[in-house]
């Protein structure tokens, strides 16, 4: 139902011409497909609304940015790369801190899924220096995620655990439940492999309970 309303109000934003709505429709039309599935259908609202309707540089960087984000997470680097470019090109020109934020965290995600550890490091880094130079408490949990997750897989645990905790502390503050959902189960591994289950357990257990709530299928295999 809630996709059905959605949808019929992007119809109607994008039949009147009314970007900041249709770009609103659409980035919860991607969130909702990110999170249930399937991608390529949240790729396809994406693309309908760039298109078909006027927009604003923040709506259009919004948008690209999300097209990136599910091109990655579909195995596409090179088309992601593509959409990053084309956003990080509007976020130069309206020079919002956030946006550069973005940018660079974008490009950390992008050079991840490539395989490059370093140039991942690198761009997450710089992100969270330059959001929390700008207290930008949103992008300051996302840099401590992102960098928890490399650091576990290189190996080092207690830093990777140290950021997953940080970027814990930042969402709780910020939004949306989801995130404190993903976090937690991200949370339980770091404490299962350094062999403290019970711990793990309990962020496990608090990860599905909070995915159950929101409708997330993304822990249905835990």
């Amino acid at each position: 139902l809630e996709l059905e309303n959605l949808h019929g109000a992007l119809d109607a934003a994008i039949e009147n011409d009314q970007g900041a709505l249709a770009a609103h429709c659409a980035q919860n039309m991607a969130r909702t497909f990110d999170a249930r599935g399937p991608l390529l259908s949240g790729l396809t609202v994406l693309e309908r609304t760039l298109t078909a309707v006027t927009l604003d540089g923040e709506d259009q960087c919004r948008l690209l940015r999300w097209q990136g984000y599910l091109l990655v997470k579909m195995g596409r680097p090179d088309d992601a790369k593509s959409k990053y470019l084309a956003a990080s090109a509007i976020a130069k020109e309206l020079k919002l801190p956030y946006l550069k934020v973005a940018a660079l965290s974008d490009f950390g995600r992008l050079y991840r899924g490539q395989g490059h550890w370093r140039k991942a490091l690198d761009s997450f880094s710089k992100a969270l220096r330059m959001a929390k130079k700008n207290d930008l408490h949103i992008w300051i949990g996302g840099a401590h995620f992102f960098l928890g997750a490399l650091q576990r897989n290189y190996g080092l645990e207690d830093l990777g655990l140290a950021h997953f905790e940080a970027a814990l502390a930042s969402t709780r503050e910020t939004g949306p439940l989801r995130r404190d959902g993903n976090l937690l189960g991200h949370l339980g591994l770091m404490w299962a492999i350094q062999g403290r289950f019970d711990q793990a357990q309990d962020c496990y257990e608090a990860s599905i309970a909070i995915a159950q709530k929101v409708g997330d299928r993304r822990t249905e295999g835990w």
